[in-house]
């Protein structure tokens, strides 16, 4: 740290101003160095996950130095993500999604630790450890109440709506997705329609309605030829939907 010394001599005075024009190209250095490995990382998330990885875990240690908390909350998430739903190491998305919300309660950020609790529920939620799965859900939903936010809210539902799904309590579920589908169509929000039906597809091939199903993927494939859909998900949808034809084709 800087630190401020009390000198009367010119040559004193001089070095202190030397010693703060150092210490400001350092930063402005150390803000470039930050800023080149957040665009790299960014550029590798896609097609080599494990190398983005690497760099955003340097980059969390650089932004905890440098005491920027948030970009480090952040960075720990998106860590997650790329182990969530690109390396499928889901032991270590959970790992870093509680990193991330350490850090938001150290900070007292209630709407990311809600963000986070809904997040880390759905991979709990995945890991088939429901009852912690719905006690973070919960915990979001009750966050996201209090400020009033309803988009929050409904994605937390939408998740819980998933556990249920894998619990195999299908009723429960679709009462919730149901509600999230409502929500999202009440927006014209067309990205979030399309995702929230990957979850309706597989609910109500499970239920054996399949002229759900079908009315589901037909609706899907109308979204994807009007918006852009990221290719993560785009490829998700025809995997589900490979799959799907291929159970009604030997019935």
């Amino acid at each position: 740290m800087k630190r401020m010394l009390w000198v009367i001599s010119i040559v004193s005075l001089i070095a202190c101003r030397d010693n703060t024009e150092k210490e400001q190209k350092k930063v402005i250095t150390d803000n470039i160095s930050v800023k080149e490995l957040e665009k790299k990382g960014v550029e590798l998330f896609q097609n080599a996950p494990e190398e983005a990885v690497m760099i955003f875990k340097k980059l969390a240690v650089e932004y905890r130095q440098l005491k920027n908390f948030e970009k480090q909350g952040i960075v720990n998430l998106n860590i997650a993500n790329i182990y969530d739903e690109h390396l499928n190491q889901l032991d270590s998305a959970l790992v870093f999604s509680q990193k991330s919300l350490s850090i938001w309660k150290e900070n007292n950020d209630s709407l990311q630790m809600a963000n986070l609790y809904k997040y880390i529920g759905l991979l709990k939620g995945r890991a088939g450890d429901f009852t912690e799965a719905k006690s973070a859900i919960e915990k979001a939903v009750e966050l996201y109440t209090k400020k009033n936010f309803d988009q929050g809210r409904v994605v937390s539902e939408f998740n819980l709506a998933d556990i249920y799904f894998r619990e195999g309590n299908f009723r429960e579920s679709e009462s919730l997705w149901i509600k999230s589908k409502e929500f999202w169509s009440s927006k014209n929000n067309k990205y979030r329609i399309f995702t929230s039906n990957l979850l309706g597809i597989q609910l109500y091939d499970k239920m054996g309605s399949k002229d759900q199903v079908q009315s589901l993927i037909k609706e899907n494939r109308a979204i994807a030829a009007e918006i852009k859909i990221d290719s993560h998900l785009e490829n998700r949808f025809e995997k589900l939907v490979g799959n799907i034809e291929a159970g009604f084709a030997e019935n």
